[in-house]
């Protein structure tokens, strides 16, 4: 393995802080959304955790080259509470079991921005898990080309 949880928690969080300032760009006027997802970067990280998964997944392979990625969709049918999440959700994790969330605040009562970690009790709670592949880089779609281009122009490297 070529790499740590640590050097992709560094990433996840250049990368988050990087779609937070293109939102705030997006939302001032000074960006354009041309992304032409159907998720909205105005709304990050609501509603975001698909394309930007996916968009994540392609970055952090770019950064780590023998990093395995899968994307999690998972879902429940409770509701929405103080004490609990509804609904469906997605992540990324690795082929050894690190859990890489970062829309996981779009959540109630939940205080992180983003998660790097092998256990997390929110991500344990979502009853039923498919696994998929994100992208490969071969066939990552354009609109999300665009997207990664203009996040990583936020980068702070």
């Amino acid at each position: 393995r070529e790499y740590s949880i640590d050097q992709i928690e560094i990433e996840v969080k250049k990368f988050r802080e990087a779609c937070e300032l293109l939102k705030r760009d997006i939302c001032n006027g000074s960006a354009i959304n041309d992304f032409k997802t159907s998720m909205s970067m105005e709304s990050f990280p609501k509603n975001t955790c698909v394309e930007i998964s996916q968009t994540l997944a392609y970055y952090l392979r770019k950064k780590f080259p023998g990093i395995y990625l899968v994307l999690i969709h998972a879902w429940n049918d409770l509701p929405v509470t103080k004490s609990s999440w509804g609904g469906d959700h997605k992540w990324l994790e690795t082929d050894d079991g690190i859990i890489i969330d970062i829309t996981l605040d779009q959540f109630m009562n939940v205080t992180s921005r983003w998660i790097v970690a092998k256990e997390s009790p929110i991500h344990e709670s979502m009853r039923n898990h498919k696994k998929s592949n994100p992208y490969s880089l071969e066939s990552f779609p354009d609109n999300l080309k665009r997207l990664l281009t203009a996040i990583e122009k936020y980068v702070v490297e």
